[in-house]
């Protein structure tokens, strides 16, 4: 095949995926304290027979498309939601405030999402008194889970009320904790409310509000 049709079918490739990788739901990059952060590095040696494949097709012309690995946000927040009839499932049988998902028997999928439980309650005020568990479990999952700025919403079906939720970049205070700042905007009985919190993710993978 000439070079010239060759560069125009790996531009008309290009054109095809990029939508697709631009809008994906799914995140490459977990956050520091997640079970998937380090991936590349713990399978960097599991992965050196595949860069040597990737090197032969290079050498026989065949457009090669590294696969990378995916971090998924659960519980609906890589759609930009929280789903509420998941995390009520799987709260009903946690033990206190921390949350850890079952799902996926057998070894190495016990406890696939761990984190982002609660210490009380994590939204305070007007906006916090009209939150059931459920909702406030959702915040600490987006505390756990949601990319830098990236607002999360969903609705309590049981009262109408509607929440958006969006964090801040996480940072370390003085005692090495991850804390993250986050925006929580609500409408209750046609009422829009709106609360700025600061929470800190504890050992235990727990978030505790400071402020």
């Amino acid at each position: 095949m000439p070079g010239a049709v060759k560069s125009a079918v790996f531009l008309l490739i290009v054109s095809i995926l990029l939508p697709i990788w631009g809008g994906s739901n799914a995140y490459a990059d977990p956050p520091p304290w997640a079970p998937a952060h380090g991936y590349r590095d713990k399978h960097k040696h599991g992965h050196d027979n595949d860069e040597r494949e990737d090197e032969d097709d290079d050498r026989r012309g065949v457009m090669v498309v590294p696969a990378q690995p995916v971090y998924v946000a659960p519980y609906g927040i890589s759609q930009g939601t929280c789903n509420r009839k998941l995390l009520g499932q799987v709260l009903g049988g946690a033990a206190g405030a921390a949350i850890g998902s079952q799902i996926g028997g057998g070894r190495g999928n016990t406890a696939a999402i761990i984190g982002g439980g609660i210490l009380g309650v994590i939204v305070g005020g007007n906006v916090g008194q009209s939150m059931d568990r459920v909702d406030q479990g959702c915040v600490g999952q987006i505390l756990e889970h949601a990319p830098d700025g990236r607002q999360i919403a969903w609705t309590d079906p049981s009262n109408g009320g509607q929440y958006q939720v969006r964090p801040d970049k996480p940072y370390k205070n003085r005692d090495g904790q991850y804390c993250r700042q986050y925006l929580t905007n609500a409408v209750i009985d046609g009422y829009t409310r709106q609360v700025t919190s600061t929470a800190c993710r504890q050992p235990t993978g727990v978030w505790q509000m400071i402020n």
